[in-house]
């Protein structure tokens, strides 16, 4: 995944801006973008609801797992709303929203599904993500 890369660029001179130098700058992570694969296609009834967390943490999702593993119940999970300082917890949130459709998926039901492409497994859109970084 692709983090955040803000940087604050300088105001630009006449002379910078006549040479056409951008004040916006390319993120280092997209030096590396022929390696993508695609995870999602969506459709047209996609909001930030379906991509950001929300609501309470579904016990079978990579969130929750994480959760466990650094040893809480599932009583505790709560929501990701009450954990939206967590990255950790937030970055496994994102696009499992449990009514999100995944075009790629051939059931075409909701679900917070993908395909990882080397092995064509169903997965959820964090593992996925975590098996091609690796």
């Amino acid at each position: 995944i692709c983090q955040s890369y803000i940087k604050m660029m300088p105001l630009l001179t006449d002379k910078e801006q006549k040479a056409g130098q951008l004040s916006i700058k390319q993120p280092p992570c997209f030096r590396s973008l022929y390696k993508a694969a695609c995870l999602l296609i969506l459709g047209d009834n996609v909001s930030a609801d379906h991509i950001s967390p929300a609501g309470s943490i579904s016990r079978n999702s990579p969130a929750a797992r994480y959760l466990s593993y650094v040893g809480l119940l599932p009583r505790e999970f709560n929501s990701y709303g009450s954990r939206v300082g967590n990255f950790e917890v937030m970055l496994r949130g994102a696009f499992a929203h449990k009514h999100l459709v995944n075009q790629m998926m051939r059931t075409g039901k909701p679900s917070p599904k993908t395909f990882y492409l080397p092995t064509r497994e169903e997965l959820d859109v964090f593992d996925a993500t975590d098996r091609y970084r690796s």
